[in-house]
């Protein structure tokens, strides 16, 4: 299984990623690589040389003004399938195969206790993972998604994205919404 989390400046900081990551080591036993999505890859480099299972995924090789701030995690659709969608270049250094699942977490999340069960029973729902958005229950939240590997549904998260739809979605969340709400529609956390 992989862990994504994303940093993007100038929100939170290289701890909150290490702090993230060392949370998952502490509280879930199940075996993961942990991946940060960063346009931060600079500050973190000392940490991925220290810890083997920790992987930087560089946004410096896709398109920083479409895919800025929270609209980054927008990316972890593309890593999953690879919908092209403004890339430039892909990086030899880091790792793009998608043959597991994703757990995704927010920068401000904190795991207080195991999570084995939870990650088990989201393996074996085989189904996308969301929250609901704490304040529209008609709307999906995405700061914990769970996305289980080959869903045909995932390219067009990223193939349909334009810098239009800034303005028309209020972020990231109401755009997964709108794309998959009538083809893979997710279970929900809460």
């Amino acid at each position: 299984m992989k862990v994504f989390c994303v940093w993007t400046k100038p929100a939170y900081s290289s701890d909150d990623v290490k702090n993230l990551y060392f949370s998952m080591k502490k509280h879930l036993s199940i075996p993961f690589d942990f991946y940060c999505l960063t346009d931060q890859a600079h500050l973190l480099k000392s940490f991925y040389y220290s810890q083997e299972d920790f992987k930087i995924l560089a946004l410096d090789v896709f398109d920083q003004s479409l895919f800025c701030g929270w609209w980054a995690k927008l990316l972890i659709f593309e890593y999953l399938h690879f919908c092209q969608v403004n890339l430039k270049e892909k990086s030899s250094e880091f790792a793009w195969d998608t043959n597991e699942d994703i757990f995704f977490l927010d920068l401000d999340t904190i795991i207080l206790g195991p999570i084995d069960h939870i990650i088990m029973r989201a393996q074996e729902s085989k189904s996308i993972i969301m929250l609901r958005d704490f304040y529209r229950s008609d709307k999906w939240g995405s700061g914990l998604m769970y996305l289980p590997k080959n869903r045909q549904s995932y390219k067009d998260v990223c193939l349909e994205f334009r810098e239009d739809k800034k303005k028309q979605f209020r972020g990231d969340q109401d755009w997964i919404q709108h794309i998959l709400e009538h083809q893979d529609k997710p279970k929900f956390w809460q």
